[in-house]
């Protein structure tokens, strides 16, 4: 645990000093030349739009920072993205549901069950045309359980399967990330009544051990 903390740590200040600059030293050069282009043209609508893109791309990163750095619980971390991803997408709601009495978790049962709840609330928020967004957690005796919900469109398979062939590996990502700590993966969408994502983790291997409950 040490090593992969002081590799969290690593990642962190790569991410800060060379993309996370590099992207805001782009985004004030991309800023200086819109500046000079006429007020609602089609040219500085198109680079608004990018430069909308690029400070959410910013958020993102920020936030991915301040976890590797911090390792805040998998509840502090996706609530703190579900909310900041709700004021980037204006019309959509989102709410946290957390049942059981809190137990700490095992240090990598946190770590990838919180990779597993960022791409969810990610792919929900920008992929699934939802008003309402959900996310519940589980303490149970027999299992810690994370689920992401929404009210969109539903997941279509060829859009699935073509992202696959264009190298978005999000949804085989979050299915390795959950066999390697032992945790049941599970995805259920119908056209136009949603998706839920669940994550279930057997008790034995998601709560740590060397904590007293």
């Amino acid at each position: 645990m040490q090593v992969r903390t002081e590799e969290r740590e690593r990642i962190a200040r790569t991410l800060h000093d060379t993309f996370l600059q590099g992207v805001q030293a782009l985004t004030l050069r991309v800023f200086s030349v819109l500046t000079k282009m006429p007020e609602g043209s089609e040219q500085r609508v198109k680079l608004e739009a990018i430069l909308d893109d690029a400070d959410r791309t910013l958020v993102e990163g920020r936030d991915q920072v301040h976890q590797l750095r911090t390792g805040n619980d998998v509840e502090e971390s996706l609530s703190g993205m579900g909310e900041s991803l709700a004021l980037m997408h204006a019309g959509v709601s989102f709410a946290i549901h957390v049942e059981g009495m809190r137990r700490p978790l095992a240090p990598l049962v946190q770590e990838e069950l919180t990779q597993i709840g960022q791409e969810a609330l990610r792919n929900a928020f920008q992929h699934a045309q939802a008003s309402e967004i959900k996310l519940d957690i589980e303490y149970d005796a027999d299992h810690y359980v994370v689920r992401v919900s929404d009210n969109g469109r539903g997941l279509d398979p060829a859009e699935v399967q073509s992202r696959a062939k264009e190298k978005h590996w999000g949804m085989a990502g979050m299915r390795e990330r959950a066999q390697r700590v032992g945790a049941a993966f599970a995805i259920h969408s119908s056209d136009n009544k949603g998706t839920t994502v669940e994550v279930r983790t057997p008790a034995v291997l998601a709560y740590d051990s060397r904590v007293k409950s």
